[in-house]
């Protein structure tokens, strides 16, 4: 019975906590807008959360890039296939580690240093002191602070990513050599354009009925489902 009730109150504490989480969001959610009435201190919290974390961001970044060209490079000698680093560091760097490294940091500097300026303030009874004054808190301290986070993070996110495809550069072509004319054509999405649609098309006509196993290749459109062997060579299989 004792257990029961334990786990009752834990359950009951859960969901009030979580509860109180989603009205506080929903509230600088609702006072988002209003803040943006004042850029100053818009401004002033993306320098406090965003140029204030360049330092830890980029040389995070940097080493994050040159330890995975140095892993990639380690693996991909043994295929022979070094020139494809550019690929790998950029696929892993942009899709993966960029936006997860760059969120872990900003909420380890960034987050951090924001819930103990607010906390002080909570300490101090500034924000009652707001309050006194008819000054919403969350419009004045929370939803600013709010919003400059929003404008940082994906900023902070797009200069890790260009350094840490830097440092697999730094790693891959400075280091062992990897031609850079092939590193950074691989790294760029133009080399991973589709093949043409009006190709050569390689068909078995071991499907047709009535007919002997052989290979028919055609230069004809991809609307026509069987090659006619005049527009094209027969192999026949031995």
């Amino acid at each position: 019975m004792h257990f029961l009730r334990e786990l009752w109150d834990n359950v009951r504490e859960f969901v009030t906590t979580v509860g109180s989480v989603a009205l506080f969001f929903g509230r600088v959610l609702a006072q988002l807008p209003r803040a943006f009435l004042r850029p100053s201190l818009v401004v002033e919290q993306v320098h406090n959360t965003g140029a204030l974390s360049l330092v830890i961001i980029m040389t995070c970044g940097l080493f994050v890039g040159m330890v995975l060209g140095l892993t990639g490079y380690d693996l991909l000698q043994r295929f022979g296939s070094e020139e494809a680093l550019g690929t790998a560091g950029a696929l892993a760097v942009v899709k993966e580690l960029g936006p997860v490294v760059t969120a872990l940091l900003f909420a380890g500097r960034a987050g951090t240093a924001l819930a103990s300026e607010i906390g002080l303030m909570r300490a101090t009874d500034q924000l009652t002191a707001m309050e006194m004054m008819a000054v919403d808190p969350m419009r004045r301290v929370i939803a600013p602070r709010f919003a400059g986070g929003i404008i940082a993070m994906p900023l902070l996110t797009v200069i890790f990513i260009a350094i840490g495809i830097f440092g697999v550069q730094l790693v891959g072509v400075q280091q062992f050599k990897v031609d850079a004319a092939s590193f950074w054509s691989q790294s760029s999405p133009v080399s991973r354009t589709p093949l043409p649609q009006n190709g050569p098309h390689v068909q078995s006509a071991s499907q047709v009925p009535g007919h002997e196993p052989v290979l028919v290749v055609s230069h004809s459109s991809p609307g026509s489902m069987f090659a006619s062997p005049q527009n094209g060579p027969q192999v026949q299989s031995p």
